[in-house]
């Protein structure tokens, strides 16, 4: 919506006017002013989703966004958390529920969303196993170590009141009081300047757990449905980092 928003008020329109080098211009715009060309694909992904909408519907004649061609850019790999980082934030973890929130994130390679989402209801302490409310309405089932586990047990024995939710807010209003994605990115910054971690998101995680998982060979199409991605191509690209040291042991071994 604020892309679309945006978009019709440079163009101060009617989206039946929109044509195709009106989109052409608004992207040339969107260059002009040192936006990424990710950036400008991204957009140019959506104007065609919502022009796509309206031409189904009947709101246009026809989608002036089909004829742009999807626009390069380099992906640039942006690095998971060292093995050193990740023993530095859990060491640094000062209450049950940081060392809880920590290890989930370690252990699932889950996103934001999906942790604060997660129910009691959803939870199997004695598979080990968690029920994931994904992207698209879509469950998938992931699983945690013996380590998580017992971060798990002492911080819900720690809980001051009863929720629904594994990771409730701290302040009790009702039973179903998640927590919000905003106070875990807080709560995961906290950690990271405690324990002298700089660039410590909830997304980061979920990198390092992909390339973690890589290095130990686990094949990327289990890897894919661990992570609830639609693609291996998206699991391989942003989500396993390259290893030099996995590249050479796996050519030592297959190499005729």
């Amino acid at each position: 919506k604020y892309h679309i928003v945006k978009f019709l008020d440079y163009v101060k329109t009617n989206i039946v006017n929109v044509t195709t080098l009106t989109i052409r211009y608004y992207l040339a715009y969107l260059s002009s002013i040192n936006n990424s060309n990710c950036y400008i694909d991204n957009v140019r992904r959506i104007l065609n989703t919502f022009f796509q909408f309206c031409e189904n519907e009947e709101y246009v004649v026809k989608n002036p966004c089909k004829r742009i061609e999807k626009i390069k850019y380099y992906i640039e790999m942006k690095q998971p958390y060292t093995d050193t980082e990740a023993e530095l934030l859990r060491k640094a973890c000062k209450t049950p529920r940081e060392k809880a929130l920590i290890d989930v994130l370690f252990s699932t390679g889950i996103r934001r969303e999906e942790l604060t989402k997660i129910k009691m209801s959803d939870l199997n302490l004695q598979d080990r196993s968690i029920k994931i409310h994904g992207k698209g309405g879509k469950y998938r089932t992931v699983y945690f170590s013996a380590r998580c586990e017992l971060a798990i047990e002492d911080y819900i024995n720690s809980k001051k009141f009863k929720s629904d939710y594994l990771f409730s807010s701290e302040k009790q209003t009702t039973h179903d009081h998640k927590l919000c994605g905003g106070a875990l990115a807080k709560a995961v910054k906290v950690v990271g300047k405690n324990a002298g971690v700089k660039n410590v998101h909830c997304h980061k995680f979920r990198r390092w757990f992909g390339t973690y998982m890589a290095n130990r060979g686990i094949p990327i199409q289990d890897l894919k449905e661990m992570m609830g991605h639609e693609s291996v191509e998206t699991t391989n690209t942003h989500y396993v980092s390259m290893n030099s040291e996995r590249i050479k042991t796996n050519y030592k071994n297959n190499a005729a």
